[in-house]
């Protein structure tokens, strides 16, 4: 399987996520996505809390049917169907078909790690915008042609 090069103009890998990308008002990140193999037909990104207390991860973000083009722009705008970008779907985490950024938690934990999980596919994914990451999972498993991903830490508390 091939190897997907993730960078962000926002942030470096394992560095922190800016403040413009977290929170309830926060925006997706631009990405970089280098080595896309040429029989790609689709891009999906998966953004998982690796740090929260109350599960293993906690899905952030699901968008499925990305355009396999190198730039993935800032800011993607909320909805289950991204018409700018040929119509790919969000699906649900964090219970809404958005970017949901990092926030600030109640807990004393210093930070988290935020991973965007990048997925060349073979094809696009009929699934429903209502669809989880578990079903996303599923549908794409057999048509995963390369990967790659990129870490960000959000500082929840102070020290």
């Amino acid at each position: 399987m091939k190897q997907l090069f993730i960078t962000s103009p926002s942030f470096q890998d394992g560095d922190f996520i800016p403040e413009k990308h977290t929170g309830k008002k926060g925006i997706s990140p631009a990405f970089h996505v280098e080595n896309i193999p040429a029989d790609s037909q689709s891009l999906v990104i998966i953004m998982d809390d690796l740090d929260t207390p109350l599960k293993k991860e906690f899905t952030h973000w699901i968008i499925w049917n990305l355009p396999p083009f190198a730039d993935i722009p800032e800011g993607i705008p909320e909805g289950a169907i991204v018409e700018n970008l040929q119509r790919a779907i969000q699906g649900v985490a964090y219970g809404q078909n958005k970017y949901k950024g990092p926030k600030k938690s109640l807990l004393p934990i210093k930070s988290h790690r935020y991973v965007f999980k990048f997925y060349a596919l073979n094809t696009s994914l009929d699934l429903i915008f209502s669809a989880e990451k578990h079903h996303l999972i599923k549908a794409m498993n057999s048509h995963i042609i390369a990967t790659g991903s990129i870490l960000g830490r959000y500082p929840h508390q102070e020290s």
